[in-house]
């Protein structure tokens, strides 16, 4: 069993977060419904935090969204390794978790709640204005600032577990080393051009890179305000996007960031509570002029594993369906397998930052994406074997996606497993499908999967969720996909459910959903 003790601090986090709460200490950092939060007095609550985490070698919070930066911010300067994880999320999860980080012996690890103790370094209760924050910098640096502070060995030790969300497979423990961290969140910082200006809307589960780096720390890092609901509503996240008067205290949202269920979420309850007459009419039309005029969808890729990879640009024309290039410090490669070839693939497509170069005679080809770079986790926990699994021999990590490029985009065609539907000798990408489907005006919500045929190899099947009083049959289905698909992508099964089952994170386990929905079609194998 591998041992969690003596893990070094995340200086570097510490030296951007730490700077932001002073250089931004009368700013607002983290805004929550019923209280806002600035720089400076979460410089406080940090440091009553840090007192209680110095034996600590594993902490699992049970924090809700409201002022949960404070523990994270917190446990940034200790030797501790931290699981994120949700109060909200099931507890199944939860002990999954717990029972894969104790190892085969079953043994606990150590583990603490956080609490607020008496300040012992930061004494002046009324010091959060610029200019007393600046006082005290000077007159006790080694009791509040610099005591914290490490040197900048630390950069390959372990910082966080965050659990993948188990879509192909059991969930495994990501371990992210502070250098990890590091890079994703100046990865994101340059691509974004994220400023302490910005003011993100967060409704993200924090048991996931998504919402912790992405939403959380690096907005921290920049010293940007978050702006943070203790659960998703759909209503609320509408009136702070568009009207932030009636929460925020006229604090204007400019960065949002979600999953694709929760866009359906918002969807839907613009139609059926605010278009057609349940709201206001004025607020239906608001919200629709602010969208055309206001609102652009970036498009990315990422994993737990990487961090962000791909991006669409944050100047620039944005093509719908795709995730861009790579991120700054992100290497990746686009290939296909060969047990022939030196380490076991071809190579079809390289590419940057800077440029894409694909190798004569693989022009438009699909591959598996491959990922290099200091983002890059370094093992699962306890997991050896699924470590050097992941990885190529020469140091790529496997993403399992598969991908396509043209003219330097790159476009995710889907889990290699699960997402690629190999149907009379094509090819099909059932992202691609979802996405056309998701614009029939009697679909609400969809997921396309490959069900066994001993004639064409896979047929294409549906499985849909209706909008309310919206009525579909295979036939009609069929007739309006001619206009949008190619024949051999239009889906030859149909099954209108209640709902479709996703996780946290929105996604959807489609060998779960097979076996759920089509279990005759397992049958005939």
């Amino acid at each position: 069993m591998e041992e969690l003790s003596g893990f070094a601090a995340i200086f570097i986090l510490h030296h951007a977060i730490t700077d932001a709460l002073v250089s931004q200490s009368a700013l607002r950092s983290v805004i929550h419904v019923n209280a806002v939060r600035c720089f400076g007095t979460c410089n406080k609550c940090q440091a009553r935090q840090n007192a209680n985490l110095r034996k600590t070698s594993l902490v699992l919070p049970s924090f809700l969204a409201a002022e949960n930066h404070l523990g994270r911010t917190a446990l940034v300067d200790h030797n501790d390794q931290y699981l994120y994880d949700d109060l909200l999320h099931f507890s199944f999860k939860i002990s999954m978790a717990l029972s894969d980080l104790c190892g085969k012996d079953g043994n606990m690890l150590n583990h603490q709640r956080v609490g607020l103790l008496s300040n012992e370094w930061f004494i002046s209760e009324k010091a959060t204005t610029p200019k007393a924050i600046g006082k005290v910098r000077k007159t006790r640096p080694k009791r509040w600032f610099d005591l914290h502070l490490f040197n900048n060995g630390f950069k390959n030790d372990p910082a966080i577990i965050v659990y993948t969300s188990g879509t192909t497979g059991p969930p495994k423990g990501v371990v992210l080393t502070h250098g990890n961290l590091s890079a994703m969140i100046d990865a994101m910082t340059s691509a974004w051009a994220w400023s302490s200006g910005d003011v993100i809307l967060h409704v993200l589960p924090l048991h996931h890179v998504h919402g912790i780096i992405n939403a959380l720390l690096t907005p921290l890092c920049t010293g940007a305000t978050c702006l943070m609901l203790p659960k998703f509503d759909p209503h609320k996240v509408w009136s702070s996007l568009v009207n932030p008067l009636n929460i925020t205290g006229g604090v204007r949202v400019n960065l949002f960031m979600a999953v694709p269920t929760i866009y359906v979420k918002l969807i839907q309850h613009y139609e059926t509570e605010l278009h057609r007459g349940r709201g206001s009419r004025l607020m239906s039309e608001y919200i629709k002029s602010v969208c055309k005029e206001r609102i652009r969808l970036l498009e990315r890729y990422g994993m737990s594993e990487i961090g962000m990879a791909l991006t669409s640009p944050l100047d620039g024309p944005r093509i719908p369906g795709t995730v861009g290039k790579p991120f700054p410090s992100v290497e990746v490669c686009i290939s296909k397998p060969n047990v022939y070839a030196k380490y076991g693939y071809d190579v079809l497509a390289t590419g940057n930052s800077k440029r894409t170069v694909v190798q004569p005679g693989y022009e438009g080809e699909a591959g598996e994406l491959l990922v290099k770079g200091p983002s890059v986790f370094h093992r699962y926990w306890n997991r050896p074997e699924a470590t050097q699994d992941a990885f190529t021999p020469d140091g790529w990590f496997k993403t399992g996606d598969t991908v396509a490029v043209e003219n330097g985009v790159y476009k995710i065609l889907g889990r290699s497993s699960v997402d690629i539907i190999k149907s009379g000798g094509y090819k099909i990408s059932a992202l691609d499908i979802e996405r056309h489907l998701m614009c029939h005006p009697a679909i609400l919500d969809c997921a396309i999967v490959g069900l066994p045929d001993i004639t064409w190899g896979q047929r294409v099947a549906a499985a849909v969720v209706l909008k309310e009083a919206g009525t579909l049959t295979l036939d009609k289905l069929k007739i309006w996909a001619q206009d949008v698909l190619p024949s051999y992508q239009i889906p030859s099964i149909l099954r209108c459910l209640p709902s479709i089952p996703r996780n946290a994170l929105g996604k959807v386990n489609k060998k779960e959903l097979v076996t759920a929905v089509f279990p005759e079609f397992l049958k005939q194998r």
